[in-house]
């Protein structure tokens, strides 16, 4: 906090430490070096969402790096980089909207459930014997 009778209002602000100071490629980097020391025990460990955005943060980071290098990399490189970009952030919209229907889905189908609590009770048997049937193989 600023204090008015203790620091200079004209002296510089304090550079950045530690993580602050880094670039985004540099944080990338660490992030990289600290997932590999971690264990994964299974696909419900990774969090797909997270690590595809990762994942499109670092295509961004090298896109700039390619696109400021002056002419030293190829146009085939420069579009394969512009085109994995590019998928990456279409599976993320992907991603984005199966999380949304996912979402929609469960609201739909608690409703649905409180709804048919308000039915007979030979009514709501018949309603969950079928929806276990129906929905038994069901995986997700």
């Amino acid at each position: 906090m600023f204090d008015p009778f203790l620091d200079d209002p004209d002296a510089p602000a304090p550079a950045p430490q530690g993580l602050d100071a880094m670039s985004l490629d540099e944080l990338l980097d660490l992030r990289a070096q600290i997932d590999a020391k971690l264990p994964v025990k299974g696909l419900k460990d990774l969090d797909l969402t997270r690590e595809l955005v990762l994942q499109t943060q670092a295509l961004q980071a090298l896109q700039q790096r390619v696109m400021n290098d002056a002419g030293q990399t190829p146009a085939n490189q420069i579009a394969q980089c512009a085109s994995s970009l590019s998928t990456s952030l279409m599976n993320l919209v992907k991603v984005q909207n199966d999380l949304f229907t996912s979402e929609r889905l469960k609201k739909i189908e608690s409703i649905l459930v409180e709804c048919v609590q308000t039915l007979p009770a030979r009514a709501q048997e018949a309603f969950f014997d079928r929806y276990e049937k129906e929905l038994g193989g069901c995986h997700g």
